[in-house]
């Protein structure tokens, strides 16, 4: 027995197909200052991941809304894997907006990061159903650069888990209770950005 055991350790290992691996850093799709709407139901985005699925709550999906964000951080992870960070509206609107719309849209806050390549990464982008309104507002330096964005990414994170439409309160709350310190926010885009 003791053998056979040597004889299975000592063998040669198959070698498995080899992975996929980056060979170089991936675009960064979306610029600083950026503003993208895109269809919410509920306050949640279409999910790119669950498109075609024959799932009930694929189905139930029926957009009675716009949200909206603008990218406030951007950043590579070990300087391959991209991320964002968004800048997220409280309340969805009814149609889809106008960036002189956006400017008095109340209560926005900063949302955690989250990756937007997927599979080709163009392709992810598209099937969020985003719609870019602008993409030179000015973010008047309220934001600096942090590491957390690394953590969506090397996580597997995507952008379209971190932009529910969504009053603060309860989240808010489960902050408090656990003690983590508020969430960023603004009271309008027009109050950091060029958005009259």
């Amino acid at each position: 027995m003791l053998k056979e055991l040597w004889g299975r350790i000592a063998a040669p290992i198959d070698i498995a197909k080899p992975r996929t691996v980056l060979k170089a850093p991936q675009k960064l799709l979306l610029g600083i200052g950026e503003v993208l709407v895109y269809p919410v139901c509920k306050g949640a985005p279409t999910n790119p991941y669950a498109i075609g699925k024959n799932w009930a709550w694929v189905k139930a999906w029926q957009q009675d809304g716009w949200g909206a964000f603008v990218v406030v951080e951007r950043g590579h992870a070990f300087d391959f894997l991209a991320w964002y960070r968004p800048l997220v509206i409280a309340e969805p609107l009814s149609d889809e907006p106008t960036l002189v719309e956006l400017g008095p849209a109340a209560h926005v806050a900063v949302a955690e990061p989250g990756h937007a390549d997927g599979s080709p990464p163009r392709k992810h982008v598209a099937e969020f159903g985003w719609a870019r309104v602008d993409r030179s507002v000015q973010i008047s330096g309220v934001f600096s650069p942090t590491w957390i964005g690394g953590i969506s990414a090397v996580n597997d994170i995507s952008l379209c888990n971190n932009i529910n439409v969504r009053p603060l309160d309860v989240h808010e709350a489960h902050r408090v209770k656990h003690g983590y310190p508020p969430t960023p926010r603004i009271n309008v885009l027009a109050d950091i950005a060029g958005v009259d």
